[in-house]
């Protein structure tokens, strides 16, 4: 079955910072996709439909297109997510989350290595979608994190060296950039003006040691 049977409701975003990802195609497509073929695809082995982080997952269908929701009710009948992953029938994917930032927001610490692992992933993944559905590359990217003022960027030391000192605090709430991407090519570097910007709005500069990462799409 497409969907699970059940009475319809609609579906919620949680409340909290939150980290987001969007890939869009270069140029109009001069078709649009129904939910069967969205769905489909976004079920392929290889290019899946999946929100930035989850668990449990349910889909969803809205006029625009599909979704796939993470969800702590496996009966589906909650209307609260705190991640969700949206394929428009465009050819627009966009996701958003907040469950990726909730675990650091007592001490507000912003943990590069956990949003890089979070991106660039799924970058890759949701670029192989847009290829299986015939969206010809490159591809616009647009990456995010909003309510974070006044939370420090930390970063891990580099091999053999300790740190204790959690960075400076961002200045600003939201911090976001735009890029493209090919999916042939590596996705750490294409997510660079994203990672330049972060650390920019935090008052530094990428340490060499990430520098490296980024560039050689190294293990984020």
């Amino acid at each position: 079955m497409p969907f699970v049977q059940s009475s319809d409701h609609e579906v919620f975003l949680a409340k909290g910072p939150a980290i987001w990802l969007r890939l869009i195609p270069q140029d109009a497509t001069l078709r649009e996709w129904s939910h069967d073929e969205l769905l489909n695809h976004g079920r392929i082995q290889g290019v899946p439909l999946l929100p930035l982080s989850w668990g449990n997952m349910q889909y969803l269908r809205a006029e625009d297109g599909i979704g796939a929701y993470a969800t702590l009710d496996p009966l589906n009948q909650s209307q609260d997510t705190d991640s969700i992953a949206f394929a428009f029938n465009t050819g627009e994917l966009w996701s958003i989350d907040t469950s990726v930032l909730q675990m650091a927001r007592e001490k507000k610490h912003l943990y590069f290595l956990d949003i890089a692992r979070t991106l660039v992933p799924k970058l890759r993944d949701y670029g192989q979608l847009l290829r299986s559905l015939g969206v010809p590359p490159p591809f616009k990217w647009q990456a995010g994190l909003e309510g974070i003022k006044g939370w420090r960027l930390n970063v891990p030391p580099p091999p053999n060296h300790i740190s204790i000192f959690p960075g400076d605090s961002c200045l600003k709430d939201v911090v976001d950039a735009e890029g493209t991407y090919d999916p042939t090519q590596p996705s750490a570097p294409a997510l660079r003006p994203f990672f330049d910007q972060l650390f920019r709005k935090c008052s530094m500069s990428i340490p060499p040691h990430i520098d490296a990462l980024i560039r050689n799409n190294g293990s984020l």
